[in-house]
């Protein structure tokens, strides 16, 4: 046997882990037809030339980095747009993901509130039972190079589903994108100005938001079962919404079991009538917790993160944002980059960032990564996993590691203040 092979063999034995993979994720391009270039900060969508900016920084870590895959948490057009001008922002965004994608990256999206034919927060399907990439884009969503690594699309029609991320062969990551925009109170409603047409019934929300929910639930037994470890992407989070104060999640929005015999039996033997979507959600995250190797949300814009907790006081998963490429919240446009181990536990992510000071441009300078910024004093994190180092935090310091999160929550912007992000970064079911 040759020397290096020999070499090798003792370093498998040993156990010397290969080097980490990685994995892309952008979000809320809100690309706005009218948007000006070069015009940063709150109210301001993105311009053609900053959407084509963060398209050539994606291919480059893409390029260098060699992600395996890619995932894109939703809102493609700006707000409030006619239907013309809507498609046309989808039909540009959507070319731009396929544009980073290229010939052979895996790219999958799920969609945010902004993405639907029939406007803000309306169903996934219009009245005419079309999507956003019925135009123009038909057969090739919800997965560049990967429709065949689709596991269940039974939900596509609502916008959720589940992948192999790291190819059709490689079942040791199941990704799991759900729709969370149906848990908003505006859902099936419509924002402000744009009631959504056809309106939803509430009790059409509740049945709809269920069946998800108890997909999600059937979802992780099945990964339990096949020894999966399990990567969960969602647009809008659970908690609070760090702006203003209110939930993100409807409060009033409960869980009713649609197909007994339960496909929450796992999770406990029932659900009481009156019990909200967000403490199911709570409970089915702590009881595969385990399996669990991420959750990413997107919708704020910032990059923010989210710790989640039980009725029962336990801290079972991490919510990490993925900041948005639209600027309109205040922020810099910015993108991640995660490292996994063999195990599939991510241990950082790296924050890709553009800035005014170097215009449009992604330089490399513009970067920070969550291990780093997030290690508690005076503990080395060298190989924890994301939710290790924020759990190694004493509540003690609850506050600091707070203040951490707001120092970075813009981009490396300017420090937001005298809003609630503190208190979003604990998402906290309603329980009785």
């Amino acid at each position: 046997m040759s020397l290096w092979k020999i070499v090798a063999c003792l370093l498998l034995t040993a156990g010397v882990a290969k080097a980490e993979d990685t994995f892309l994720a952008l979000s809320d391009v809100h690309y706005g037809v009218r948007a000006i270039s070069g015009k940063w900060g709150h109210g301001n969508e993105t311009s053609l030339v900053l959407w084509q900016n963060a398209q050539a920084k994606a291919i480059d870590l893409i390029a260098k980095q060699a992600p395996k895959f890619t995932v894109y948490l939703g809102d493609m057009p700006a707000h409030s747009e006619p239907e013309a001008t809507r498609k046309q922002e989808f039909t540009t965004v959507l070319g731009g993901l396929a544009h980073i994608a290229g010939p052979s990256h895996r790219l999958y999206f799920l969609p945010g509130n902004n993405d639907t034919n029939a406007g803000d927060y309306c169903q996934f399907t219009d009245n005419t039972d079309e999507t956003p990439f019925a135009s123009a884009h038909t057969g090739k969503w919800p997965a560049l190079n990967a429709m065949d690594t689709l596991i269940d699309r039974s939900g596509l029609a609502q916008g959720y589903y589940s992948a192999y991320p790291l190819g059709k062969n490689d079942t040791s990551l199941r990704l799991i994108t759900l729709n969370t925009v149906m848990f908003n109170a505006n859902y099936g409603h419509g924002f402000h100005w744009t009631p959504c047409q056809p309106y939803m019934t509430d009790a059409e929300i509740q049945m709809a938001a269920s069946i998800q929910l108890s997909w999600l639930a059937q979802q992780l037994a099945d990964a339990q079962a096949n020894n999966e470890r399990t990567l969960i992407a969602m647009h809008v989070p659970p908690g609070m919404d760090g702006h203003g104060g209110a939930p993100m999640w409807n409060p009033d929005l409960t869980y009713r079991d649609p197909n007994p015999p339960k496909l929450l039996s796992a999770v406990s033997a029932s659900a009481p009538k009156g019990t909200s979507v967000e403490t199911i959600f709570s409970e089915v995250i702590s009881a595969y917790s385990d399996q669990i190797t991420g959750i990413l949300t997107a919708h704020t814009h910032l990059d923010d993160m989210r710790r989640l907790w039980t009725c029962n006081g336990d801290l079972v998963g991490l919510a990490i944002g993925i900041p948005g490429i639209t600027t309109d919240h205040g922020n810099n446009p910015a993108m991640k980059l995660f490292s996994y181990d063999s195990r599939k536990n991510i241990t950082d992510a790296t924050t890709y960032y553009a800035s005014e000071t170097t215009g449009h441009n992604w330089v490399d300078a513009n970067r920070y990564g969550f291990s780093k910024t997030y290690c508690p004093p005076s503990q080395d994190c060298a190989g924890m996993d994301l939710f290790s180092i924020i759990s190694a935090w004493p509540k003690s310091q609850t506050q600091k590691l707070a203040k951490r999160m707001e120092q970075v929550l813009k981009t490396k912007r300017s420090p937001v203040s005298g809003r609630y992000y503190a208190q979003a970064m604990d998402a906290y079911p309603q329980c009785d």
